[in-house]
């Protein structure tokens, strides 16, 4: 066992996960002071903190209740040992996101729009941006001149999600998971939101305009995703 407390095997969680004290605090909305304290056993969580703890280090739903006891004294460290195996399976990168489309040209012109663009993204508050246009306006050719401009604002790559060939809402998921080189196994969903949770990519998603259904999905995510932002493409005939 490499742990012997609680604040250790979370500092080791934390970090198991590629996750700094900051980003773990802004995630649970305590401070980072309380943090520190939790992970050095000066002050238990309460009960409220511990399960924002849980989901925000990706405990598993069936051992969220456990967590919370062994977080707040009831139950012994040892009971969570196991979980802790399991992070190399969380933070692993499991495979780099498929390539970003390479277009046969160079792109030239529209530095006012990559400009604006890349601004918009970079605002905390802007996680999900519409780009909307009729067919051949270029906007696929201009997402993937702004995912070039903006990849230093992205630790983890950008993944480009073609939707051309689906009808459905619902196959944005599984369409999700082949982009970043997942396999998608029988809730696409989950694993998409499993994957994405601690990392800091943006999202492309191309011909959105033929889908039927909702969007609740992307709302979902983005939700439980923090680092993630969406710029998506659809033509003029919108959703």
């Amino acid at each position: 066992m490499d742990t012997y407390s609680f604040g250790a095997w979370l500092k080791q969680r934390r970090e198991s996960l590629r996750r700094t004290q900051r980003e773990l605090a802004d995630s649970t909305h305590c401070s980072v002071a309380m943090l520190k304290k939790v992970e050095a056993d000066e002050r238990r969580p309460s009960s409220e903190l511990a399960e924002l703890l849980a989901a925000s280090l990706q405990v598993p739903e069936a051992d969220q209740r456990i967590f919370v006891e062994v977080a707040r004294g009831q139950r012994p460290v040892d009971a969570i040992w196991h979980l802790q195996n399991e992070t190399a399976n969380l933070s692993a990168p499991f495979h780099a996101p498929e390539p970003l489309p390479k277009p046969a040209t160079p792109f030239i012109g529209r530095t006012d729009e990559l400009k604006e663009i890349g601004e918009r993204l970079d605002q905390p508050n802007c996680r999900l941006l519409t780009l909307v246009g009729p067919g051949g306006a270029g906007k696929t050719r201009l997402a993937l001149a702004v995912a070039q401009v903006c990849q230093t604002s992205f630790r983890d790559g950008t993944a480009f999600v073609p939707l051309v060939s689906m009808s459905e809402t619902a196959m944005i998921p599984t369409a999700t998971a082949y982009a970043l080189h997942l396999s998608p196994g029988r809730q696409p969903a989950e694993q998409v939101k499993n994957f994405l949770h601690c990392r800091k990519m943006l999202l492309i998603l191309d011909n959105c305009e033929q889908l039927q259904g909702d969007l609740n999905w992307l709302s979902a995510l983005l939700a439980y995703v923090p680092g993630v932002k969406i710029l998506q493409l659809q033509g003029s005939a919108c959703i």
